[in-house]
């Protein structure tokens, strides 16, 4: 327990609307899936969009604002949705959640501007860099608003606000390269969607002190600085985890950005997102389940446990398929459809793309059931090998292959973190069986 727990109801433990209490599983599912494949069609929409209204180096330059953040602004989450979710005893209020969020986002806001200034980049892509921080810095707020919807299995307003805010942000993308066709205004434009559906929306998702008429309602906010060291603690594990997790997908970029320049990078960004649009859909699914892989861990239920995992790893093999044969049917007239006739060169790495993301989403479904599991400690190892791998795979590779080389090397990371993940939760079943 934290070093000050707070009153009956700050831990989220029933005092919300009862109208809202209980949703189905069915229903979690369906919202979540429906705010992630809405999300992720969104944020590959932002890609389509500025490829289809600029150039490859402006893609470019967008990816690696992307790129430089994101480790930046997963090391600050700690990891704490993930925690959230699944702390089923209510060891911590939701006022230490949301302190430690707004610790972590603060300073990994005040990092990105430091960073930009000592990497030394011509002032709009510094811009650029910041902005896209900014705009990350308000969705680190609303995520931890989501945590706690997730937590009750409320996903339904979850669902709504990622829609919402995918959707917006594709329409103002096209509006800020429609009026000035510069990407500094692109990345001002982000922030600002990001900054009004947290303030607008997200916020009220909790409300303090009172019965919640939209969300969950929790005791009156206080700081409480013990109990954020204390799930500080808890969980750092998984905070290295998540940034290795996305340095292992961002290093491919910073690889290509140093060898081969802004407009590979594009090109890579662009048909690479394909990966991560499906690893949102993906976590939807992780994100919809985790809740209740914990609980049947918690309560000794391994059969059930392993059923929901070999399920996921079943959609994860079918995701995988499916991306292969749509490729192999109609991959370059797609390319050319989608983005336009300067990337129909590269269809061929499509294939390749899609190896690692059945790798990938293998990988993620894995990671969700150590996390239910509380199988915090083994996954930094695991990370670090896969992180490791990709660096070393990168560095021989893509100066000589090029792009090829940057498709390969995220598959031998990807092959990696799941086949360790695995390793890990069998080493657990073995543990239990005896």
């Amino acid at each position: 327990m934290s070093a000050a727990m707070e009153p009956a109801g700050a831990c989220l433990q029933g005092d919300f609307d009862p109208s809202l209490r209980g949703s189905s599983l069915y229903l979690n599912v369906s919202w979540t899936l429906a705010g992630n494949v809405v999300y992720a069609a969104s944020q590959w929409l932002l890609l389509v969009t500025l490829a289809k209204m600029g150039q490859p180096e402006q893609v470019g330059q967008l990816a690696l604002g992307l790129a430089i953040t994101g480790p930046l602004f997963i090391a600050s989450q700690f990891h704490l949705r993930g925690v959230q979710a699944t702390d089923a005893r209510g060891e911590f209020s939701f006022s230490e959640y949301l302190g430690l969020r707004s610790f972590g986002t603060v300073a990994a806001a005040l990092v990105t501007v430091l960073l930009t200034v000592a990497l030394g980049y011509e002032a709009g892509l510094a811009a650029v860099v910041i902005f896209v921080g900014f705009a990350r810095s308000f969705d680190n707020l609303s995520d931890i608003y989501y945590g706690a919807l997730q937590q009750q299995e409320q996903m339904a307003r979850m669902g709504k606000s990622m829609m919402l805010k995918g959707i917006l942000s594709v329409c103002a993308l096209a509006f800020a390269m429609a009026l000035t066709r510069n990407v500094v205004s692109v990345a001002m434009a982000l922030m600002t969607v990001s900054a009004l559906t947290f303030f607008l929306y997200d916020r009220r998702s909790v409300a303090f002190g009172r019965p919640g008429r939209v969300g969950v309602t929790v005791g009156k906010f206080r700081w409480n600085l013990p109990g954020c060291w204390l799930l500080l603690k808890t969980a750092f594990p998984l905070t290295i985890v998540m940034v290795l997790v996305s340095l292992n997908l961002n290093i491919p970029r910073y690889f290509v950005e140093r060898y081969r320049g802004t407009h590979d990078l594009g090109v890579f960004a662009a048909l690479s997102y394909l990966i991560v649009a499906g690893n949102l859909v993906v976590n939807a699914f992780g994100q919809a389940i985790a809740p209740k892989l914990a609980r049947l861990y918690a309560n000794g239920s391994r059969r059930g446990f392993w059923r929901i995992v070999f399920v996921l790893l079943a959609i994860a093999g079918a995701c995988g398929l499916i991306g292969t044969a749509v490729v192999g049917l109609a991959g370059e007239r797609l390319v050319g459809i989608v983005y336009n006739a300067s990337y129909t060169p590269y269809t061929s790495l499509l294939m390749g793309l899609m190896a690692a993301a059945t790798l990938l989403y293998a990988g993620e479904f894995l990671g969700y059931a150590m996390t239910a599991a509380r199988i915090f400690r083994p996954q930094a190892p695991l990370f670090l090998l896969a992180a490791g791998s990709t660096t070393a795979a990168c560095g021989v590779l893509i100066p000589r292959d090029g792009l090829r080389g940057a498709v390969t090397a995220m598959s031998i990371g990807f092959a990696v973190q799941a086949l360790g993940g695995a390793a890990i939760l069998f080493r657990d079943w073995l543990r239990h069986r005896t």
